[in-house]
């Protein structure tokens, strides 16, 4: 593996974090009125009212833990 495909992996990586961030920033700034789904296989969870304004406050606090990915694309001099 040379440094090229080194260079595109890591910025797919780190175009897939920052997706992962955009989602969760939709969720966060959704009316708090909105019923939030939680669905795993066939199974779920519903969320209205106060629970919802707790998820979202859950995930915000996630974005700001994950928010700054740890890993930086740069160019190394020759």
């Amino acid at each position: 593996m040379d440094a090229s495909e080194i260079d595109l992996i890591a910025e797919a990586l780190i175009d897939w974090h920052q997706e992962q961030i955009d989602c969760l920033y939709k969720v966060v700034d959704s009316p708090d009125d909105m019923k939030i789904v939680l669905q795993s296989g066939e199974e779920s969870l519903i969320l209205e009212g106060k629970d919802t304004v707790i998820y979202k406050a859950g995930v915000l606090f996630s974005i700001q833990i994950f928010e700054n990915f740890p890993l930086k694309a740069r160019e190394i001099p020759a």
